[in-house]
């Protein structure tokens, strides 16, 4: 015997007819949500729609907020490290000089 879909009941003083939903009186017509609760159940949609896209900004931005913070050090200290570096290759190059001109003036005096 083949499938065949179930038949709609009858509407009924109390409603119209639903399939799996008896109606009771205190029920409203589809539609009729108050507002408030339309705004509440679109707002909660959409923050999981936009989470779950991986666009929406991600949970744990305290701890992103920690670590740009402690990169931006560790790139100041770099920075310093850096300069440091560089003022200690100028000085080491100037007593370099410093000693070669020294060395060629004491083989000419030879």
């Amino acid at each position: 015997m083949p499938w065949k879909p179930p038949r709609p009941r009858p509407a009924t003083a109390t409603g119209p007819a639903s399939p799996g939903h008896p109606c009771r009186p205190t029920c409203s017509p589809p539609g009729n949500a108050p507002p408030a609760l339309e705004k509440r159940l679109s707002e909660t949609l959409g923050e999981q729609a936009w989470r779950e896209s991986g666009l929406g900004t991600p949970a744990d931005t305290d701890a992103l907020n920690q670590k740009i913070t402690h990169l931006e050090q560790q790139a100041i200290d770099l920075r310093l490290q850096l300069e440091e570096q560089g003022e200690e290759l100028a000085a080491a190059r100037a007593a370099n000089r410093d000693l070669m001109s020294q060395l060629n003036h004491a083989n000419r005096a030879r």
